[in-house]
């Protein structure tokens, strides 16, 4: 989610903000997520609020810090663990984002760790934003950035974990009804997006286009779904 002039909308990105150019032990490697905003390369582009975003998610992941043996004959495995925000059903994410050619890509920000995520990534976490510092990051100053990049509240979090979704039948991503879905106008305004009147697993369908397609078509699916959500969170 980005300003354009005057407006507010939602855009599909590539996430890779260096759009394939940074390499590690002489690999190319994806930069999603960027700590570091004081250094030249990252300050000149977040300090113009036209770079920068807001990604809504539902929860996040981490791995877990041990392998888990799930008794099946395999080997160890790390599970996820899935951390999600409970006074924010959709929350926002710090993030900036650039144009290289015909195409948008965008990082996330990250910051210290709270004491919820620490104990499973004790390096970082991504930096989650209240809904009313949404205007603040896109339009504020500098300084006003790296106000903003700090932990959320682990007292406003929750996690679950781990799940090991490769093993075994298919598990839910959410493994809860959505909070949005509760009030009829909400489920409907969903169930406009996929063109369907049974929302209450939207978040399963919308891990099924994001997982088994690259058609840009289904891409512009899932931005409708998340404008649906976006809309039906205001209403």
């Amino acid at each position: 989610m980005r300003n354009e002039g005057d407006r507010r909308g939602l855009d599909v990105m590539e996430w890779d903000v260096l759009a394939g150019q940074a390499k590690q032990a002489g690999r190319k490697v994806a930069q999603t997520n960027v700590r570091t905003l004081h250094l030249p390369q990252w300050r000149s582009l977040v300090s113009d609020p036209a770079n920068r975003c807001l990604i809504p998610l539902t929860e996040f992941r981490e791995w877990a810090r041990e392998p888990t043996d799930l008794g099946d004959g395999k080997k160890t495995i790390k599970g996820e663990m899935w951390f999600a925000v409970t006074d924010q059903p959709v929350f926002a994410i710090a993030g900036f984002w650039r144009q290289v050619g015909d195409q948008r890509y965008f990082a996330m920000v990250t910051c210290d760790a709270n004491e919820l995520v620490a104990p499973i990534h004790p390096k970082a976490m991504i930096t989650i934003l209240r809904p009313d510092d949404h205007d603040r990051w896109l339009t504020g100053s500098y300084d006003d950035v790296l106000a903003l990049q700090r932990p959320y509240p682990a007292a406003r979090m929750t996690v679950r974990g781990p799940v090991f979704p490769t093993r075994g039948p298919p598990q839910c991503l959410s493994c809860r009804p959505c909070p949005i879905g509760k009030s009829e106008k909400k489920a409907s305004t969903i169930a406009a997006a996929f063109g369907d009147d049974k929302p209450e697993h939207f978040t399963d369908r919308l891990f099924d286009i994001l997982r088994d397609t690259t058609n840009p078509k289904d891409w512009r699916r899932v931005a409708a779904v998340l404008d649906a959500i976006a809309g039906a969170s205001r209403q």
